[in-house]
């Protein structure tokens, strides 16, 4: 069997990773938009936006807390795109509601994981 060149592995590690934190990167974006179609809209363009910088990211760092970083600035880049709709949030807003969720994101994600514990402790009935 062939073995796989570095950009194969590399993809396959951003991908694991990505599909792994995509539940709290779609939880960080919800807090900041008024529709679910303009939420996968902006996490397709996070997750471009992240592969790109994948090389970037730096041993250690926190990927999900990296990727909802760079969330915050595609959220501010569809803002600035869509400033005249009605239903779009003030630059200040968002950057409100990105540096509180961006606190509590970690939290969220623990809250998650013991409430995956609980459900899976319940029996079929």
């Amino acid at each position: 069997m062939p073995e796989r060149d570095d950009s194969h592995q590399q993809y396959e590690s951003f991908t694991r990773l990505f599909l792994r934190h995509e539940g709290k990167v779609r939880a960080f974006v919800r807090v900041m938009m008024t529709s679910d179609v303009v939420v996968d809209d902006v996490l397709q363009e996070v997750a471009v936006v992240a592969w790109r910088k994948f090389s970037d990211l730096k041993d250690g760092e926190d990927f999900g807390l990296w990727a909802c970083v760079i969330a915050r600035y595609e959220v501010l880049k569809w803002r600035r795109k869509h400033a005249r709709d009605r239903l779009v949030f003030n630059e200040k807003t968002l950057n409100l509601l990105a540096t509180a969720e961006l606190e509590n994101v970690e939290q969220r994600e623990r809250e998650r994981s013991a409430l995956d514990g609980c459900v899976r402790k319940l029996t079929d009935s």
